[in-house]
């Protein structure tokens, strides 16, 4: 294999000359980015420079109108089922939570492993179990959202999303709803996650965060 192609293979994320506009206003401009296997990115910007669309074009929660995104070797077009192959290979947390009130911190995190990937409800939960415990919220998994601080929400969020065993994260101003003591405790268990994640030998994933 030339050296090429194995620098072609470690890239999860790859966005050439991406271009987005809404309406007249030009919101992502010629952006070039390239994100390894394992790699932590931050984006930083003033409110309104574009990161939480950067953000969400990747998983095309945002289309844009020029550029290729390519994630995990896989180029995102208008095609339903290319979107759908991003979308299961990409876990994301944002801002507001997006609990469902109705499901137990439990339900929460089995539901889509449990729909998405067919897991039967017991492995579901074991997996659930064992994300909830690596973010310090197992003993609320009887508990509903609204029983829950902004921050355990936001913690529940990211077990949710780490329960689909995604291969890219992203964390979309993951803290820009909690009140500031809740801050750190999100930023502890995030910093805490990126550590034991990144020490496992097959783990390929990143973080990209979008911070104002």
């Amino acid at each position: 294999m030339t050296q090429a192609a194995t620098n072609a293979s470690d890239l999860m994320v790859e966005m050439h000359n991406v271009n987005k506009w809404f309406g007249d206003f030009h919101v992502l401009r010629d952006i070039y980015l390239e994100v390894k296997r394992g790699e932590r990115i931050v984006v930083c910007g003033p409110s309104g420079s574009g990161k939480s669309t950067l953000i969400r074009c990747i998983n095309h929660l945002e289309e844009h109108q020029k550029g290729d995104i390519t994630v995990g070797g896989v180029a995102l077009t208008q095609d339903v089922k290319r979107i759908e192959q991003i979308r299961r290979s990409v876990g994301m947390v944002f801002q507001h939570f997006n609990l469902f009130p109705h499901l137990s911190v439990l339900e929460n995190c089995c539901i889509a492993p449990m729909w998405v990937q067919k897991k039967p409800r017991k492995e579901a939960e074991a997996l659930a179990m064992e994300y909830l415990e690596r973010v310090r919220i197992a003993e609320q998994a009887t508990k509903y959202p609204g029983q829950l601080s902004g921050g355990q929400q936001q913690r529940v969020a990211i077990a949710r999303s780490l329960c689909m065993h995604p291969d890219v994260m992203l964390f979309d101003e993951p803290t820009s709803a909690l009140d500031p003591e809740m801050i750190k405790e999100v930023l502890d268990v995030m910093v805490e996650l990126i550590h034991s994640l990144g020490n496992k030998a097959a783990v390929d994933k990143f973080v990209i965060m979008g911070l104002a």
